[in-house]
């Protein structure tokens, strides 16, 4: 009779050992990670000899009214394009892979950082109206744009730019749902923007919302194909196709040329 109690007892302990690795199991998300390697290819700007100066002639006596039209580089803003590869990957803690699936039209988030460390289960939209008592400046868009050298007008501000939530009078298409490990970011709910295609303000498919885990700010771009069944690249800013397209801020008011580092994540699906 004692046996058979042992018997079953160790049936129980290995039955609850199994229920808590199961659960363990299932408890733990795949946070967005680091990427493996980034190449960086030359940087471009603004190029002011393509507006050269035009010629206007004075004569005394003369009172001549003009209406002068022209263009100056953001000093807020660094531009970010380009492609990605990825693999899926069943790996242990120590990255020995068991098995692994290279994925041909990549689909899912690049995180661009100002913090090194994110706690992702502290992720969330950006919030420009909460009053800034907690955390760092990211719940707060008057300390986000003193962050960035910004005056509450000028035209190239962060709500100005990522000022696309919910769906839009003009009918503009709101940010999809995506999810952040286990987080789900729903539809239209954080600040976001959409950056050009084929020099136009038109395009749509290149997405990016502004996250933050009350620390960082995180600006946050979906990979241009969200469609497994579709591998058509899309036109990205200069008509040429891209996997992605972002914007991180910067300060460069008033000849300020310190860099800002950003720390780069990578979520595939």
């Amino acid at each position: 009779m004692k046996k058979n109690l042992s018997g079953f007892s160790l049936i129980l302990v290995l039955a609850g050992l199994f229920l808590l690795m199961a659960s363990y199991v299932y408890a733990t998300a795949t946070d967005p990670t680091g990427p493996q390697n980034i190449k960086r290819f030359n940087s471009s700007r603004f190029n002011t000899s393509n507006w050269p100066s035009i010629r206007i002639d004075a004569e005394a006596g003369n009172v001549t009214e003009l209406l002068i039209t022209s263009l100056t580089q953001t000093q807020t803003w660094q531009g970010y394009y380009g492609n990605i590869t990825g693999t899926i990957t069943l790996d242990d803690a120590n990255n020995w892979t068991m098995y692994s699936w290279a994925l041909a039209e990549p689909q899912g988030e690049i995180y661009a950082s100002n913090g090194s460390i994110v706690i992702w289960d502290n992720i969330r939209c950006v919030n420009y109206s909460n009053d800034g008592a907690t955390g760092n400046y990211s719940e707060n868009i008057t300390k986000l744009e003193t962050w960035l050298g910004l005056h509450p007008m000028d035209v190239d501000g962060i709500d100005e730019t990522f000022n696309e939530t919910g769906i839009l009078s003009d009918g503009a298409t709101p940010h999809p749902t995506f999810y952040v490990g286990t987080h789900t970011i729903a539809q239209g709910t954080c600040p976001a923007t959409d950056t050009y295609q084929n020099d136009s303000k038109a395009g749509i498919d290149f997405v990016e919302v502004l996250l933050t885990d009350n620390q960082s700010i995180i600006f946050t771009t979906i990979i241009e194909n969200d469609n497994p069944s579709d591998d058509t690249d899309i036109y990205g800013f200069d008509n040429k196709t891209h996997d992605f397209q972002m914007i991180v801020g910067d300060n460069g008011h008033d000849g300020d040329d310190t860099i800002t580092p950003y720390y780069f994540f990578v979520e595939l699906e």
